[in-house]
C-alpha cells in the first residue's frame, strides 16, 4: 500500500516546484533567485524534484510568443489573487492557451511521482505484487505501477531499476515489464530492467542471468534475449548494452561498478543514491573513473575520489555538492 503521508508530501513538493517555475519565468530577479535557492536547499527532496523539473527547462514558456505571453499574464494575475498553493492547477489549466503545462503534468505522472510503489533515494525495497505475488526488488528512486491484465501481470517501470525473479513462478503466469520505450515479456526468468531519463534522453536496459524474454520497442522492433545477455533500447532500436550482464546486477549487492567512466557520468549514477544534487565542474568532467564502489556510503566514495583524483569537494549545503579541481595543489 502507498503511504498517504509520503504521497501527500510529494504532491505538495511537486506543487511548489511548479510554483517556482511560474515565478522564475515571470520575474527572475536576484531576490526571487535567492528565495528559490533557499527552498531548493532546505530539503533533499526539494532538490531532487526540482532537478527533474529542470530537465524540461527548454519547454517552459518564455513569454515572447503571443500565446505564451497571454497565458503567462493570466497565471501571474490568478496567482496574485489565489495564492501559491493553487499554482500547479493554474499552470495546467493554462494549457488551453498553448502553454506547455500539460507536458509538465504528463512528465510528473510519467516519472512516477504518483506511482503505486516507489522507493526513496538510497532505499531498496522487496515487494510481492500482483495476484500471483510476483517477487520484485526495487532499487533507489524507483517507481512502478502493477496491473493484472488477463493472463499478464504488467509492471510499469516509470523510472529506476528492478530485479524480477520468476524462476519459481507458475509457468502459466506471464509477466511483462513496461517502460515508455519497450515492453519486455517474460515467463520464468531472473532479470534486471533499468529505465532512466537523462535530460531529453531515455533508455531501457534489460539483462538476464536465467531464462529468456522478448523485447518489443514502441516502434514494434522485436528481439529475443537469453541468459547471459544485456540489451539496450534507445531511439527506437535494440542494441547490445555496453556492459556485461553481471554489471547490471551490481546494485542488487549494493555496488556501483565503473570501468573507464567519465566523472560526470559516474557522479550522475552515484547521485541516484544520495539526496540532493551532486555534480562536478566542467573542467574535471572528462576525468575517468574505474573501480567498484559501495553505494551505502556516498560521502566515503566522494572522499576517495577527491583524494585519488586531486579534487576538492565544495558543499553549498548538505544537499548540494560539487567536485572541483584542487587548485591549491595543482
Amino acid at each position: 500500500m502507498v503511504d498517504p503521508k509520503v504521497s501527500a508530501r510529494t504532491h505538495d513538493i511537486v506543487e511548489r516546484a511548479a510554483d517556482w517555475f511560474v515565478r522564475l519565468q515571470a520575474q527572475r530577479d536576484e531576490q526571487t533567485v535567492r528565495e528559490w535557492e533557499r527552498w531548493c536547499q532546505a530539503d533533499p527532496e526539494h532538490a531532487v524534484i526540482w532537478h527533474r523539473f529542470a530537465e524540461m527547462d527548454q519547454s517552459v514558456p518564455d513569454g515572447r510568443r503571443g500565446q505564451d505571453q497571454a497565458a503567462t499574464q493570466a497565471v501571474q494575475s490568478a496567482t496574485r489573487l489565489r495564492g501559491r498553493r493553487r499554482n500547479l492547477k493554474l499552470w495546467v489549466s493554462a494549457a488551453t492557451m498553448g502553454v506547455v503545462s500539460t507536458a509538465a503534468y504528463r512528465y510528473a505522472n510519467d516519472v512516477g511521482w504518483l506511482a503505486d510503489y516507489r522507493t526513496r533515494v538510497g532505499e531498496q525495497r522487496v515487494l510481492r505484487v500482483g495476484q500471483a505475488g510476483i517477487a520484485l526488488l526495487l532499487n533507489t528512486d524507483t517507481a512502478i505501477d502493477v496491473v493484472d491484465n488477463g493472463p499478464f501481470t504488467d509492471v510499469h517501470l516509470h523510472t529506476g531499476e528492478l530485479l524480477l525473479d520468476t524462476m519459481e513462478q507458475d509457468a502459466r503466469m506471464n509477466v511483462r515489464v513496461v517502460t515508455q520505450d519497450a515492453t519486455i515479456a517474460t515467463e520464468r526468468t531472473r532479470m534486471v530492467v533499468r529505465y532512466l531519463r537523462r535530460g531529453a534522453h531515455q533508455h531501457t536496459v534489460a539483462a538476464l542471468t536465467a531464462g529468456q524474454a522478448q523485447i518489443t520497442t514502441a516502434r514494434q522492433f522485436n528481439s529475443d534475449i537469453s541468459a547471459g545477455q544485456a540489451l539496450r533500447v534507445h531511439a527506437g532500436g535494440i542494441v547490445p548494452a555496453h556492459s556485461y550482464p553481471e554489471r547490471e546486477f551490481a546494485w542488487t549487492q549494493g555496488m556501483l561498478v565503473a570501468e573507464n567512466m567519465r566523472l560526470d557520468a559516474f557522479l550522475d549514477e552515484l547521485g541516484r543514491y544520495r539526496p540532493g544534487v551532486l555534480r562536478c565542474d566542467v573542467a574535471v568532467a572528462g576525468l575517468r573513473v574505474t573501480g567498484t564502489f559501495r553505494v551505502h556510503d556516498t560521502d566515503r566514495v566522494l572522499a576517495v575520489l577527491a583524494e585519488s583524483m586531486n579534487l576538492r569537494i565544495e558543499r553549498r549545503s548538505r544537499y548540494w555538492v560539487t567536485l572541483m579541481l584542487n587548485e591549491a595543489s595543482a
